[in-house]
């Protein structure tokens, strides 16, 4: 038998507050195991020990998998985004991870790249048509000076004013450009007043009276009365540009443009509408980007500076509406400008 020890404990005895005598109760302790319990309780302990040793090598084990596991895409996505810093926008997180955050993460850093690289791709090409359509002018310009200093051409009336009007040209498009950055940067000053969109409308289209005629193009109109608070002359070249760009690209002959006004309680929507060659869906993405033309041949007869529908975007932006295109190429194409009926503090 195993035991820690005898212990003895005293206690009086008492009559009437006397000590008349003492009880003395003995007894082995604090335990009184067998042998057999002594061999039970030390292979519990070993037990208790390996167990633990083993659960920390699997928490460490679990640990590592776990950090790595979390770790990795982390990694991987800390590379792209500096890949993408240093201007490589080609660089893309390919792995799957099954972790929904991570995926989120990866998704994050791809959807970053290919913004990036769109937006470098669209600085080239705007890089490209700036250089393009001043190129033209100037090279036009200059010909014709050298010509008048050389004496091939006489410098008299006709010859200044073909030089005044590639000078005119250019002035245009810069103008256009200074246009865009003021209202995308919303130091234009809107001039806001309350007016009838279909009745703006409708005096629009009487400007365009000539060249619908010329062209043998029809016109359509519907829409009742809509009041709308805005600054009306930009929502004038907004107008304007949609009409100019659906006659320009509506076949001559039996071509039809239609205009649309509609209206709930808080907006008014108006749509245009025409029967030409449609616009490509390669080209929607990009067609309100600066100097875009899906006419690659960028003749100015059918494509103009590609600023028009740029401008018409940022005015409609600046009054916190906003415009769309649906297309479908021989199905012509539709632009839906949608503006709050009331100015938005």
């Amino acid at each position: 038998m195993k035991y820690s020890g005898y212990e003895q404990t005293s206690y009086p005895v008492m009559i009437d507050n006397t000590a008349i005598g003492q009880v003395e109760i003995g007894y082995y302790g604090p335990y009184y195991y067998t042998d057999n319990d002594i061999v039970f309780l030390n292979n519990i302990n070993k037990i208790l020990i390996i167990v633990g040793f083993l659960s920390l090598i699997m928490a460490f084990l679990l640990g590592t998998f776990m950090a790595k596991r979390i770790s990795t895409p982390i990694s991987k996505s800390i590379k792209a985004a500096g890949e993408i810093a240093k201007g490589n926008f080609k660089q893309r997180i390919t792995e799957n991870y099954g972790t929904r955050e991570m995926a989120e993460l990866t998704d994050a850093i791809n959807h970053l790249a290919d913004s990036m690289q769109s937006q470098e791709n669209l600085r080239k090409r705007m890089a490209a048509d700036v250089a393009h359509e001043l190129r033209t002018p100037l090279a036009n310009l200059q010909s014709s000076l050298e010509a008048m200093i050389d004496g091939v051409w006489p410098a008299n009336e006709e010859c200044l004013e073909s030089c005044h009007e590639e000078i005119i040209r250019i002035n245009r498009l810069v103008g256009d450009l200074e246009k865009i950055e003021r209202i995308e940067a919303e130091t234009m000053g809107l001039t806001f007043s309350e007016f009838d969109l279909s009745e703006l409308i409708k005096h629009i289209v009487k400007n365009f009276e000539t060249e619908f005629y010329k062209k043998d193009v029809r016109f359509n109109f519907s829409g009742e009365e809509e009041m709308i608070t805005a600054d009306k002359d930009k929502i004038s070249q907004v107008v304007v540009n949609l009409i100019a760009n659906a006659l320009k690209y509506t076949p001559t002959g039996g071509g039809l443009v239609e205009i649309q006004v509609t209206g709930t309680e808080h907006a008014t929507e108006f749509m245009v509408r025409d029967n030409g060659e449609g616009i490509s869906p390669e080209d929607i993405p990009y067609i309100f980007e600066r100097f875009y033309r899906s006419d690659k041949s960028r003749n100015r007869l059918t494509g103009g500076s590609g600023l028009g529908l740029t401008i018409a975007r940022a005015i409609v932006d600046a009054h916190n509406g906003e415009i769309t295109v649906f297309s479908e190429l021989g199905k012509g194409a539709i632009f839906v400008v949608y503006l709050p009926k009331f100015k938005e503090d």
